[in-house]
């Protein structure tokens, strides 16, 4: 008994995502807004002050940021000033 061939045909090359096909891109997320004129500042504590403050501000849901912003306003406020004073300088 002789057997025959099957010749089977080859399953067409599909492409893949390394193939030189442009993948969609998100378009980027808008940088945060920041008040006009606002200053960036960088700020030196202890680690351990610094998980203080990410805590209490978690706490209280809050953003770290936003207890910062309250200190600068108390030492303002001591020197007889508020942000708002500073606003549209």
């Amino acid at each position: 008994m002789m057997r025959t061939r099957i010749e089977e045909t080859p399953a067409p090359k599909t492409r893949s995502a390394k193939s030189s096909e442009a993948m969609p891109i998100a378009a980027p997320t808008p940088a945060p807004e920041v008040p006009p004129k606002a200053e960036k500042v960088s700020l030196y504590v202890p680690k351990a002050a610094y998980k203080f403050i990410k805590q209490t501000a978690l706490d209280f849901d809050k953003k770290p940021h936003d207890l910062l912003i309250e200190g600068i306003e108390m030492v303002l406020a001591k020197y007889g000033k508020s942000l708002k004073d500073f606003q549209g300088a």
